[in-house]
């Protein structure tokens, strides 16, 4: 009987199986730690390549945030420029869509105004000691900042629709640059009527009016470009800007009149909280004077429109000042 394994079957087949197991594993061809090595270069190169495609995105994220605050910081300064006498930057350019755009952040302006006359009545109280004087403080920094815009406005809007003419003579007043005697009584008594009022407020809640305030005006000021024709033809600035306001304009305008209005509350909040009697002055306020404002531009804007056919720059003035106006009204009303 013969026994396998000196030179037998056996043998054989066990050197074929250990070949077909050999080149499945690749012994023999190419070094097991040789191939490894390729493998972990290639997935290092992979690796390096996603890293900076990721590096190329937030790259291009970060210039485009940057990007968008430029934007919206030139139309601020647009806006800035437009409304007050108050320097800008040097490198604020004129562009017509930044400008167009610009309407949106009148409500801001306001704010920013709105903070300036806070500042200037505690100075005032702390030199004299007196709110007469402080709010005689105020006004005149009102007339300062604004360069009168607003008032001359108002101005010559009395002149032109309580001249009982027709329309285009109306209009030819309203251009003139002297002032007629309505034009005179309206400025004078929407300059007493703001020194009046704020003489009344009370010192714990002045800070707080004066912020919301021009805001609330300009804010209204906004929609009154928004939802009235310009009466005019031709391509004046106040013409220009009443005809780009869009949705998205008033979307803007009304975010940063939000925005606004929460200072302003935050700012009352401190001292009329104390009380339940205080937190309903408080809390009449913050829902009176926005509905105060609203109604104001919403009836002068109709009076002028049935005159003229729609608005002009100088109604857009009156009506900044007379929502102001109404809305230091609510606040001596609730806040007593």
């Amino acid at each position: 009987m013969r026994i396998a394994g000196r030179g037998g079957a056996t043998p054989n087949l066990f050197r074929r199986y250990t070949a077909v197991a050999a080149r499945s594993l690749g012994i023999g061809q190419q070094p097991f730690f040789r191939r490894d090595r390729a493998g972990i270069e290639r997935d290092r190169r992979q690796e390096e390549g996603r890293v900076g495609a990721r590096n190329k995105q937030r790259e291009g994220k970060d210039r485009g945030n940057v990007r968008r605050i430029a934007v919206k910081g030139q139309r601020f300064w647009l806006a800035v420029q437009f409304l007050t006498r108050l320097p800008v930057p040097r490198g604020v350019a004129y562009d017509p869509a930044a400008f167009h755009a610009a309407v949106g952040y009148f409500p801001l302006v306001g704010l920013v105004l709105g903070l300036s006359y806070a500042l200037v009545d505690a100075v005032g109280r702390v030199l004299f000691g007196t709110p007469a004087v402080s709010s005689l403080l105020v006004v005149g920094s009102m007339l300062l900042v604004t360069g009168a815009l607003h008032h001359d406005g108002l101005m010559d809007t009395a002149d032109g629709l309580l001249s009982n003419r027709p329309r285009e003579e109306m209009l030819a007043i309203m251009r003139d640059s002297r002032v007629g005697a309505m034009g005179a009584l309206a400025g004078s008594f929407a300059l007493l009527a703001q020194w009046v009022l704020l003489t009344a407020l009370p010192e714990p809640v002045r800070a707080g009016v004066l912020v919301g305030a021009p805001a609330l005006s300009r804010w209204a000021v906004v929609w009154a470009m928004g939802q009235w024709p310009y009466a005019r033809e031709g391509g004046s600035v106040a013409g220009q800007l009443g005809r780009s306001v869009t949705a998205r304009t008033l979307a803007v305008a009304t975010g940063w009149a939000l925005l606004a209005w929460a200072v302003a509350l935050a700012v009352l909040a401190w001292p009329l909280t104390r009380s339940d009697a205080a937190l309903a002055s408080w809390a009449a306020f913050a829902l009176l004077a926005p509905a105060a404002a609203w109604g104001t531009y919403r009836g002068l804007a109709r009076c002028a429109a049935a005159r003229l056919g729609g608005l002009t720059g100088d109604v857009y003035g009156a009506i900044a000042v007379a929502t102001e106006v109404a809305v230091l009204a609510v606040a001596v009303a609730c806040v007593r």
